[in-house]
């Protein structure tokens, strides 16, 4: 993979949303004497000219507000899935070499759950198995680890970056609010949209917003940590 420059200019493109003052919008301020507020404006991030091509994981991180859903979209597509109710987990996939590699793949190593309908599962099950049948090159994926607890989130973060790399998949990019995954997932470039700053091959840049295009300086930091 090549690099981009480490004299980037990036652009930040504000955007603005105008409501629509109605009925139940007065009715919902009068009784709660609450001032409403018809325009709201916000940054949509524009990275995707400087991300190095044919990389395996890209990863946003930041808060909730910050337009991480809005750049994920502009960098892959969502793969939808169905489940059959009356089909086991396992029996969703072509084979059962496919099935083991892709569920284990996504974290979920509980063979007695491979044998149950996706109906009776829990959240976090419905999530890992949703990523096992959906993964693929080009795809993308929100709010990544946010409905397991920690432990498992970073094992799911570990375990499907192998997968991807052994599979040799292409541009997947994950958007997540927790950022105790990113030594895990290893992710070829982090684009964090507190501070703007990217990180791609372990150098990052300093994307602070002063104006719409900015320039921005190159600088060291330590690698991912191998796991």
């Amino acid at each position: 993979m090549e690099t981009k420059s480490a004299n980037l200019e990036i652009k930040l493109d504000i955007l603005t949303t105008k409501l629509i003052k109605d009925n139940i919008v007065e009715a919902v301020c009068r009784d709660f004497t609450y001032d409403f507020q018809d325009e709201y404006t916000f940054i949509k991030h524009s990275i995707k000219e400087h991300i190095p091509t044919g990389y395996g994981i890209g990863l946003i991180t930041g808060t909730s507000g910050t337009g991480k859903s809005l750049l994920l979209n502009d960098m892959g597509y969502e793969v939808n899935v169905e489940w059959e109710k009356d089909k086991a987990i396992c029996s969703h996939f072509n084979s059962y070499e496919e099935a083991t590699e892709r569920l284990m793949g996504a974290g979920f190593n509980s063979i007695p759950s491979w044998l149950v309908p996706f109906s009776i599962l829990s959240t976090g099950q419905k999530y890992r198995v949703n990523l096992a049948r959906s993964i693929q090159s080009g795809s993308i994926f929100d709010e990544f680890t946010s409905v397991i607890d920690r432990g498992t989130a970073l094992g799911l973060a570990n375990s499907v970056q192998k997968y991807i790399r052994e599979k040799k998949f292409t541009n997947i990019v994950f958007a997540s609010v927790h950022k105790d995954i990113i030594p895990y997932l290893q992710a070829d470039w982090v684009y964090n949209t507190d501070d703007k700053t990217l990180e791609i091959n372990s150098k990052i840049w300093d994307m602070s917003l002063d104006t719409k295009t900015e320039k921005v300086e190159y600088k060291h930091k330590q690698p991912f940590m191998k796991i």
